[in-house]
């Protein structure tokens, strides 16, 4: 059975209903020859349709692997013989002191063994557009420990135990 996960539905629905407000407002300048308004106002258009194509990936689990696709477009395939290091990850990096500020917590997973250096560069250059993410779940977690047998890695996840 082959289960299927948003990568993020909160900010994907932000940043797409962001980007359709802005070309609308840029189509309106355009419109009454407001040509520098119209452009930047297209130009963060085209950022934030940039980042509900990356929050609106499309993760499926089966028993043969991950996918990842943007609009039905296989963009990355792993089998679960290729994957190295399945892990949970905080996005506050600089707040490893106080737990209950982890930032918000995603499921990476890849194709290389991290250290907790690779992981820290990895959570400050967020998102990882070479490694398959999605934001954490307890029922996408356990989805992937169907088909995942080794330990899950975590870093930066404040009072969360696996």
């Amino acid at each position: 059975m082959v289960q299927r996960f948003i990568v993020d539905s909160f900010k994907f629905t932000v940043s797409l209903l962001s980007s359709v407000s802005f070309i609308v407002l840029g189509g309106c300048m355009f419109s009454i020859q407001r040509w520098v308004s119209a452009g930047v106002f297209i130009l963060l258009g085209l950022i934030f349709a940039a980042v509900a194509a990356i929050y609106g990936t499309i993760v499926h689990i089966s028993s043969t692997g991950i996918t990842k696709t943007i609009l039905g477009l296989k963009i990355k395939e792993l089998r679960w013989t290729d994957i190295a290091e399945v892990g949970v990850a905080g996005t506050k990096v600089f707040n490893r002191r106080n737990p209950e500020k982890a930032g918000s917590l995603y499921i990476y997973i890849s194709e290389t063994t991290m250290t907790d250096q690779a992981r820290f560069e990895m959570m400050l250059k967020w998102p990882p557009l070479k490694k398959i993410f999605l934001i954490y779940n307890p029922v996408r977690l356990n989805s992937i420990q169907q088909h995942w047998s080794s330990k899950i890695q975590t870093y930066n996840t404040g009072d969360l135990r696996l």
